[in-house]
Parts: structure tokens; C-alpha cells; sequence
């Protein structure tokens, strides 16, 4: 049986970056000590539709990026 395996690659380009798959955080970088990530992302992946999602500047708070200010 064939298996697909999906990476996913994320370079800072001189900013924090965060990115999410399907809700769940997978990818962290930031210019000052990892520039580049890349790491395997199919036990991640639904069957059907994905939601990927790229977060600049997640903030102090990198398990909750979407927390606003004061809440």
C-alpha cells in the first residue's frame, strides 16, 4: 500500500511566523533561531477539505495566537 507523506516548509523572512493545520499548531519560526522549518504534515491532513493557516507575529502567547488583547 503507497503512502503519501505531505511536508510542510516554513521560512521567517525577518518576522515570527506561526503556521496551523486543520486547528492544530505544526510550524514555528522566527528570524532569530530557526529561520527555516520543515517537518511532515499528513497525520494532520483530513480526507476531505484542509484549512491552513499563517499566522505573522503570533504574539507572546504561541498556543493561543487568535486571543485578543485583554480577554
Amino acid at each position: 500500500m503507497r503512502q503519501e507523506i505531505y511536508d510542510l516548509r516554513l521560512n521567517a523572512a525577518g518576522c515570527l511566523a506561526a503556521a496551523w493545520l486543520n486547528g492544530s499548531a505544526v510550524s514555528r519560526v522566527d528570524p532569530v533561531h530557526c529561520l527555516l522549518d520543515r517537518r511532515p504534515v499528513h497525520d494532520y491532513l483530513l480526507p476531505s477539505k484542509n484549512m491552513v493557516t499563517l499566522v505573522v507575529s503570533p504574539g507572546a502567547h504561541p498556543a493561543q495566537p487568535f486571543a485578543t488583547i485583554g480577554s
